[in-house]
């Protein structure tokens, strides 16, 4: 895995960042570990991504 790191500043919408919030949330409460935003949304990314390039087969 790649561990480089782009640091950035950027506004969600609150709605977004509630969608966020809630994922760390239920990830704490599933795996038992507390998450960053980072961390919460490289995950969310991941799994994006996974679900279209398994859409794309």
């Amino acid at each position: 895995m790649d561990d480089k790191k782009i640091f950035r500043s950027f506004a969600l919408p609150l709605v977004t960042f509630e969608y966020l919030k809630l994922f760390q949330r239920n990830y704490l409460s599933k795996y038992e570990v507390k998450i960053n935003n980072n961390q919460a949304l490289a995950i969310l990314l991941k799994e994006h991504k996974n679900q279209k390039e398994g859409n794309e087969e």
